[in-house]
């Protein structure tokens, strides 16, 4: 049995469609509620009008990276996702993402099924965790 993120707001802003469409189908077939853009400016539009409980966002990304995401929405939108940085360069480093807002980073290539463990232990819903 896979663990349940039923009711789970996930915005994922990542430019790679593979990748982004793997986050949004192995998200989605957990219950959770997605919504998906392949840039931060594209994922920013989305957070003015949705609330989100997790936003994964990759950091290089054509109009307006992860960093730019972070920042804009940190200034702007009153209601903080927990934040979960994808990123293959060490350019921004960990401990500088972190102190932008971040709250995890994860560099590619990593697990899905680590980001998702990640992510049951914020939202409090580890104990339905499978390790299949």
């Amino acid at each position: 049995m896979s663990a349940s993120f039923e009711g789970v707001r996930i915005l994922v802003a990542e430019d790679e469609s593979a990748l982004r469409n793997l986050l949004v189908t192995h998200f989605q077939t957990r219950g959770a509620q997605i919504s998906s853009a392949k840039n931060g400016k594209a994922a920013f539009d989305l957070m003015k009008y949705r609330d989100f409980d997790v936003v994964i966002t990759d950091i290089r990304m054509d109009q307006h990276g992860g960093v730019e995401l972070i920042q804009n929405f940190h200034d702007q939108i009153s209601k903080k996702p927990f934040v979960a940085v994808i990123t293959g360069h060490a350019d921004p480093s960990e401990n500088a993402l972190l102190s932008m807002g971040a709250n995890v980073v994860f560099f590619k290539p990593f697990s899905v099924r680590e980001l998702e463990r990640t992510l049951l232990l914020v939202l409090g819903k580890d104990a339905g965790f499978a390790t299949d």
